[in-house]
């Protein structure tokens, strides 16, 4: 296992995980109508999916080249 790898992707986390908190609206009627703020949490929150899925990745070393194909690990791991 990358060790270096797995602590880069976990700081990576922590900071989409850490902006998610700060520009979070309070209500989700302030979230509806600000862009900005639905951009920054959906990237964030995306950014974060994706390093959960590349530190998983990392731990059961399962070698998938194309990012396209990580959908597929939920399939292939559930069998």
């Amino acid at each position: 296992m990358d060790w270096p790898l797995i602590e880069q992707k976990l700081e990576s986390l922590r900071r989409s995980i850490q902006r998610v908190k700060e520009k979070c609206p309070k209500s989700a009627a302030v979230l509806g109508s600000d862009c900005d703020a639905q951009d920054i949490l959906s990237l964030n929150f995306t950014r974060a999916v994706q390093m959960c899925v590349d530190i998983w990745l990392q731990a059961v070393s399962f070698p998938l080249p194309l990012p396209w194909e990580k959908r597929l690990i939920f399939y292939v791991k559930s069998e």
